[in-house]
């Protein structure tokens, strides 16, 4: 584990949790049918580079990235490079602001806006696909 990088993220998302760009209860008020939102916490993180064996070498997609903090924890934590998609603007944009504050870190993590069930997604460069559905409608399931 990188001690020191993760120990200035954990400040930094600490900082942006009090901050007006993580306003979660703004964002759950304001989902779309069919729609919802969620974290996954750190206890889970450390599971999943555990029991996955993710590196420094690793290469992530975090597919429904939202705020993208998953994302930037997984970086922290194991100086993998992460990749973001995030299909709903305002989640992407509070991802973007949010990894601005964390640039000084140095992590490898890019949030793009889109679709990840579109043909111009090509995921199979990475290593590891992680896709937290459960909020989603079965039929985007299915895509």
């Amino acid at each position: 584990m990188r001690r020191g990088v993760w120990q200035r993220w954990k400040r930094t998302a600490n900082a942006i949790r009090s901050s007006d760009v993580y306003d979660t209860a703004e964002l759950k008020r304001n989902k779309r049918v069919n729609d919802g939102y969620g974290e996954i916490n750190e206890p889970f993180t450390r599971d999943l580079i555990s029991i996955l064996n993710i590196t420094s070498r690793t290469k992530v997609v975090d597919i429904g990235s939202g705020l993208g903090l998953f994302s930037l924890d997984l970086a922290a934590l194991t100086g993998c490079e992460v990749l973001g998609i995030e299909i709903r603007d305002d989640l992407h944009q509070r991802a973007t602001e949010i990894l601005e504050e964390a640039s000084p870190l140095g992590l490898c993590v890019t949030f793009v806006h889109g679709d990840a069930t579109q043909d111009d997604m090509c995921l199979s460069i990475y290593d590891v696909v992680v896709c937290c559905n459960t909020l989603w409608s079965s039929d985007t399931n299915y895509r």
